[in-house]
């Protein structure tokens, strides 16, 4: 297990010792970066997609079984508003953010049970755009 995975599992842990249960998840962890696509490191790239999918993964396999055991658990994925439109020089972003606000709808469905994931885009406003 990788070392963020295992702080991930100990916090469910102890989240779970103090609390009792776990009803929702949020992901909403993200960096983001400007530069032209072309100029884009392999490294870069893995970076940001480490933190804004990977993580979204990794949250979401380790809070699974909680969610599921309170009888009531939901996931947001907070998304971007760069998940459904182009903006300059945040490729990377735009595709990790993609991939949250869709793919882990589908990780919850595969699961043969509907546990109300949400993915919000934040607003322009509110985003890291603005």
């Amino acid at each position: 297990m990788r070392p963020a995975g295992l702080r991930l599992m100990l916090c469910v842990t102890r989240l779970l010792k103090e609390l009792g249960r776990v009803d929702i998840l949020v992901n909403s962890a993200g960096q983001i970066f400007r530069k032209p696509t072309i100029n884009i490191t392999e490294q870069e790239w893995n970076n940001l997609v480490d933190v804004n999918l990977t993580g979204t993964l990794r949250a979401c396999q380790s809070f699974y079984e909680p969610l599921k055991a309170s009888g009531r658990g939901r996931v947001v994925n907070i998304a971007s508003l760069n998940s459904f439109v182009s903006f300059f020089e945040v490729t990377a972003y735009a595709a990790s953010k993609s991939g949250r606000a869709w793919a882990y709808a589908q990780f919850w469905l595969s699961s043969g049970r509907s546990m109300g994931s949400t993915s919000t885009p934040s607003l322009p406003a509110c985003s890291e755009q603005s």
